[in-house]
Formats: C-alpha cells, sequence, structure tokens
C-alpha cells in the first residue's frame, strides 16, 4: 500500500507539519459528508451496534480532535468548514440533526470531541453559530445530564 502524501512523508517537527497531516488524513472525508455538512457517511450501513444516525454523527465528530486543536483564521478553509456542521446537527429542524439521547446512547461519547472543540476554539466556533444555534448546542449537549452514561466507551 502506498503512503499517504502529506502524512506517510512528514517529518512531524512543527505546527505546519501537524496541519499538513491533518489535512491529508481529513480532506478524503470531504466526498462523504452530508449537505450541510453535519455527517459522514462512509457506507450504506455500518456494523456499529448503534443507529446510522449515530454512526454518521461519529464520522463527522472524531475529526473535530485534530481541526480543533489546529484549526485558526490562517487554516486551509477545508478544515475550517467542518465547524460548520455543528449548526446544522443541533438543529432539531434541520433533517441532519443529530438526535435526542437515550441512556447509553453513543452520541454521549461524541458529544466529547465537540466539547473539546468548543474548549479549544471557544471564538472561533461560537463566531460560526447564531444566537439560534448556540441555544441548540447548549440543548443539545445537555441531555447528557438526563442519561446513563456507558461504562466503556
Amino acid at each position: 500500500m502506498p503512503g499517504l502524501p502529506g502524512f506517510s512523508d512528514n517529518p512531524f517537527r512543527d505546527r505546519h507539519d501537524l496541519l499538513r497531516a491533518a489535512t491529508a488524513i481529513i480532506k478524503p472525508l470531504e466526498q462523504y459528508r452530508s449537505k450541510s455538512k453535519a455527517r459522514v457517511k462512509l457506507y450504506p450501513s455500518t456494523a456499529a451496534g448503534f443507529d446510522d444516525v449515530a454512526a454518521q454523527l461519529e464520522g463527522f465528530a472524531r475529526p473535530l480532535w485534530a481541526i480543533s486543536s489546529l484549526v485558526d483564521k490562517s487554516t486551509e478553509p477545508s478544515l475550517r468548514s467542518w465547524l460548520h456542521g455543528i449548526e446544522a446537527g443541533v438543529d432539531p429542524e434541520n433533517t441532519e440533526y443529530w438526535g435526542h439521547l437515550g441512556s447509553f446512547d453513543q452520541r454521549m461519547v461524541e458529544m466529547e470531541s465537540i466539547a473539546f472543540a468548543l474548549l479549544a476554539e471557544p471564538h472561533m466556533i461560537l463566531s460560526l453559530l447564531s444566537l439560534e444555534s448556540m441555544k441548540n448546542l447548549e440543548q443539545w449537549l445537555q441531555q447528557i445530564n438526563n442519561y446513563d452514561m456507558p461504562q466503556n466507551n
């Protein structure tokens, strides 16, 4: 298997190298992103032990670990664009809404990377959201306080 340009040939010496590596890994996911950018669907169905919406949220949320750690105004727009998906994902009127939680819900696990993104880059993320979207985000995240958490994830 050939190496991944930007990752396999990367010396990982400075922030620029980390940005190049993150872009190399995340950019191929672009073709699988949904119209409103709140989900990533890699296959028609998954082998995950949870519903498709949670699986597609997982596809969206996992790259946020890298993106939110590295993104700033100088970052490549394709990485910054991931942050726009949050608005659609937390809007209960949007077809890409991430959904309501239940006990032991996979969405709880994905909330962690979204919360980390808010802690890492609050000004950038909140500047992308309308007041209504901020309220939706708060309400969506607050759901976690009403249900039992998985013990092993």
